[in-house]
């Protein structure tokens, strides 16, 4: 499963707030809630966010094997 968690932490890095990407028609209204969602989104979609936040799609999404969200990555340096 592919989900965009990530992107949350993209967005905080480049002080920019999902409402900010549908203001400056960067995705639409109906994408951010796919999104959201962790519904798919197009190609398109990937390269526009990528494109406006300045990052590679590993940055915005990540795959999970399964069809279930993976948890939230809680990781800690040893």
């Amino acid at each position: 499963m592919i989900d965009f968690s990530p992107l949350d932490n993209i967005l905080r890095k480049r002080r920019r707030t999902y409402t900010s990407l549908v203001q400056d028609r960067i995705i639409g209204g109906g994408t951010l809630s796919r999104l959201k969602r962790g519904d798919g989104v197009s190609t398109d979609t990937i390269n526009a966010l990528c494109n406006a936040l300045r990052c590679k799609p590993m940055d915005i999404m990540r795959y999970t094997p399964g069809d279930k969200p993976a948890p939230p990555d809680h990781t800690t340096d040893e």
